[in-house]
């Protein structure tokens, strides 16, 4: 089993930051992907997370298509458990200290610029995976994955290329690639398979 995590810390550190771009953008932004996540050793699939920015204009959930490395698509859901868990995040970043709070989007609908963190299924940890002191609002979207436990992504191991790509509708997309064998740790440290690791652009 892999240690608690914090996600505050994945939004800072974790999570690492994609290459500056200095162009303004009017589609959304893949910023990061958290590749291996925080899981109960066989539940990976259920916790891993990606996290982009909305462009200029808002954007309906419905319309959001995703490619992953591995597994299908299964799209987005707002329902009871996703809502449970969200308003018990929300309780916990309030006891500790924060001032931001986890958003499901009203309607399906992510306002312009906003800060998102799409997980790939609403079945996700909420106790490995703590959000700590979140200090600004980020909208939160659960893939409606009820079963696919297996991850989505690449862990560290022999070189290969793991593609994701995100259609927005409205003819925005964007792609990330990385190679599992570059992976690296928090202190930037080449680690094995069960570590967290975060994934450059």
């Amino acid at each position: 089993m892999k240690l608690k995590f914090n996600i505050n810390l994945a939004l800072g550190i974790v999570f690492c930051v994609l290459p500056f771009q200095n162009i303004f953008s009017q589609c959304p932004q893949i910023e990061s992907i958290l590749v291996d996540a925080c899981d109960n050793g066989g539940d990976e699939g259920f916790n891993e997370m990606v996290r982009f920015k909305v462009g200029s204009s808002p954007i309906n959930t419905s319309s959001l298509s995703v490619n992953w490395p591995s597994n299908s698509w299964q799209g987005i859901v707002q329902n009871a458990i996703s809502a449970a868990k969200v308003a018990t995040i929300n309780a916990q970043i309030a006891t500790a200290g924060g001032c931001g709070k986890l958003i499901e989007p009203p309607g399906g609908v992510l306002p312009a610029n906003a800060k998102v963190i799409l997980v790939t299924s609403y079945n996700f940890d909420i106790i490995l995976n703590d959000f700590g002191a979140l200090s600004e609002d980020t909208y939160i979207i659960f893939q409606d994955n009820a079963t696919t436990s297996g991850g989505h992504f690449g862990n560290f191991g022999a070189s290969a290329t793991r593609t994701l790509s995100m259609n927005f509708g409205g003819g925005c997309s964007d792609t990330v690639s990385y190679n599992r064998s570059l992976l690296i740790d928090i202190n930037g440290n080449k680690v094995p398979t069960g570590t967290y690791i975060c994934i450059l652009h």
